[in-house]
């Protein structure tokens, strides 16, 4: 770093910038130390400084160089001293007050450096009075100061570099924060001078993560890991409120900001992403934009995720100090402003952050709400675990949501793939209590079972008289949960299930009828058309009717790609079904891309039938492809992973194909064997 910084004094401009306790001060006097050659002139601007003092540390450091500066301007500070930190209009929170003297002040000492030789000016505001941030005057004096004068900023925040008449932006050698922070293995270095002794990699590389390598932080934990007993428990115990830590904070940060700001700074902690509406919908402060601006330019601690983006992040021991002066401050808004963060971020679709909010606030209602409105489109894409976490996040000891809860956490499940497990959870709902609704509502997870580890039989069992009292009912008293549970999506969960019960029972006729009622419908779900039609073509690719499959997959595809469902179950056997058609026309390069689409599907979900079915279709690749072994481990592979049998359609196929692998790795007997 103190090579980096030799050469950008060789150049017009280096930029120092990273918040405090980075080592600004300890790079600058290193490199100050082995300086040779032209006169260094330091200027340090205080939160003292009025205009009038600004232009006089200008004019000192002038005549430290030998010149002085032309006195054109009257430095008079008549900035109006009214407090006006609960003011409303924005103007008042990021103030330009005396700005026009200072600029003044700023273009006679660029003038007056014209006849010094070379020299290196080093300015410092990092500990400027935060809401001047003296940007412009800087930028003014970078583009106005003579070449035979090399400039180094030294800040806290980040700022865009100044750009020349041509428009383009100054050359700068930059060294920022995450310069500055400690790496990995600059971490266990530093611990182990202190300590004595190197902690073990997991240790370290836990120690780098809490402290974001912020050397301060580090050191505070290195001194208390030295005193203590087990390391882990320092390190564990690392946050932003530790009492030295937050010490720094207060003194660092907080008092340099107005009321208002530390009022901004706690109430918005609770965001782990900050926006100008989202601030503003949480702390109800029409500044939000401004008062973010300023303390990325001068704070350094929040920072945008991007430089367009209008994103800004805490750093994580900075956000945790907050959150615990907002908890000891202020207990009794820290509920309602969650729920407000749940309300903005549920608002922008960001019903992950909504939920996490809710948990917080303990709104327990509002979380099962959210899960209803946003259920089916999570299972869509992928985020079924999402909605089990929210749900299981519901202490169960309150009973009187005991049964809500259960009956969405069975469907869950079944989403996810555990239909025992969703079983026993509607054990634990009971019946006691249940509305007529409900009633038809707790049959369809068992139907559903049978993409998992239910038998034919057992789907049957349910779905027969579900579906004939359905027929009856009424719809209005039928809740939907999830938005998975309309009379409508049970009909076609009961019907759907049910036709492929048949396929399994290898009622073939009956289960095509079925599935072809079921794709002809448009008004359904789509996932459940995606589902039919790909069933369809697997039963096709199966049977022989290789062109009546190809167009049904091709169609339930179509239909996932539409309706954004290209990461759900309902394409597997579609998938498959194309894979088994393309292999047989002998292009396996496009049967393997299907069957590795199929495959990144299942690894967000359970279902070991469907899993069978692609290992059935890759192992037949393989033999196509003159690799009887391959596809051999492939299908051992899947008998010893320990689900449940597959049905009888599905397991013999299986034994077949490692008949015909056996064969042609030449192992006679042992396909023999297999098939008698």
């Amino acid at each position: 770093l103190v090579e980096r910084l030799r050469a950008g004094v060789a150049g017009p401009l280096t930029v120092l910038a990273a918040p405090a306790g980075y080592g600004k001060r300890v790079l600058l006097d290193q490199w100050a130390a082995g300086h040779h050659g032209s006169p260094v002139v330091q200027i340090e601007f205080d939160a003292a400084d009025d205009p009038a003092r600004f232009a006089a540390r200008l004019a000192e450091a002038a005549a430290t160089l030998g010149v002085a500066t032309t006195d054109t301007t009257d430095t008079t500070d008549t900035t109006d001293t009214t407090d006006t930190t609960d003011a409303t209009d924005a103007a008042s929170v990021v103030s330009g007050d005396g700005q026009g003297v200072r600029r003044a002040a700023v273009a006679a000492f660029a003038r007056s450096l014209g006849p010094v030789g070379e020299a290196v000016l080093v300015v410092s505001t990092a500990h400027a009075s935060p809401g001047v941030t003296l940007g412009d005057e800087l930028d003014d004096l970078v583009v106005l100061l003579p070449p035979n004068v090399h400039l180094v900023l030294v800040r806290r925040g980040r700022r865009p570099l100044p750009t020349l008449a041509t428009g383009e932006p100054v050359a700068a050698v930059v060294i920022e924060e995450s310069d500055l922070a400690f790496s990995v293995e600059e971490t266990a270095e530093v611990v182990a001078r202190v300590i004595g002794r190197r902690l073990d990699g997991p240790q370290n590389e836990e120690l780098h993560r809490r402290t974001g390598g912020w050397p301060l932080a580090v050191t505070v934990a290195t001194l208390a890991i030295r005193r203590a007993l087990d390391p882990d428990v320092v390190i564990q115990g690392l946050r932003g409120d530790h009492r030295h830590l937050a010490a720094y904070f207060e003194t660092e940060v907080l008092d340099r900001y107005p009321d208002r700001f530390h009022r901004f700074l706690r109430r918005t902690s609770l965001l782990d992403v900050l926006t100008p509406a989202s601030c503003i919908a949480v702390s109800d402060d029409p500044a939000a934009a401004e008062i973010l601006q300023c303390l990325e330019a001068d704070c350094g601690f929040i920072r945008r995720l991007s430089p367009a983006d209008e994103r800004f992040v805490h750093h994580a021991l900075f956000r945790e100090f907050l959150c615990s002066e907002l908890s000891c401050s202020e207990p009794e808004v820290e509920g309602p402003l969650q729920a407000r963060a749940a309300q903005w971020w549920a608002t922008t679709d960001e019903v992950e952050r909504a939920a996490r909010h809710l948990v917080a606030a303990e709104r327990w209602d509002e979380l099962i709400d959210l899960a209803d409105r946003h259920g089916r489109a999570l299972f869509e894409c992928g985020r079924a675990a999402e909605l089990l976490r929210w749900l299981e996040a519901v202490p169960v000891t309150i009973t009187a949501l005991r049964r809500r809860v259960g009956l969405r956490r069975a469907y869950v499940l079944t989403m996810l793939g555990p239909s025992r497990a969703a079983e026993e959870v509607l054990r634990e709902v009971g019946d006691g209590g249940l509305s007529v609704g409900e009633r038809f509502v707790v049959d369809a997870p068992g139907a559903m079972g049978i993409y998992t580890d239910a038998s034919g039989a057992e789907v049957v069992e349910v779905a027969d008289p579900a579906l004939a009292a359905l027929a009856d009912a009424d719809a209005s008293q039928i809740p939907d949960l999830l938005g998975l549970t309309s009379a409508d999506s049970l009909w076609t969960i009961l019907t759907g299930s049910r036709a492929r019960a048949l396929w399994y029972a290898r009622d073939l006729a009956g289960s095509r009828s079925s599935f072809l009622a079921l794709a002809a419908r448009s008004d359904i779900y789509p996932a459940w058309q995606a589902h039919a039609l790909g069933t369809l073509s697997l039963i096709e690719a199966w049977s022989g009717d290789l062109g009546d499959a190809e167009e049904h997959g091709r169609h339930a595809l179509r239909v996932a790609q539409a309706n954004g469902l290209e990461g759900h179950p309902a394409s597997v056997d579609a998938s498959a079904g194309l894979a088994h058609v393309y292999r047989q026309r002998g292009d396996l390069v496009r049967a393997e891309a299907l069957l590795d689409q199929a495959q990144a599907v299942l690894t967000a979900f359970r279902r070991p039938v469907a899993e069978t079915i692609v290992v059935i279709e890759r192992a037949l690749c393989h033999l196509a492809a003159g690799h009887p072994d391959a596809g051999l481990a492939v299908v051992r592979a899947d008998q010893r992973k320990g689900e449940v049998p597959p049905p009888a359609v599905i397991s013999l196929r299986r034994r077949a194909v490692e008949a015909r692998l056996l064969l042609a790795g030449g192992e006679l007997d042992q396909a023999e064997q297999l098939v008698s």
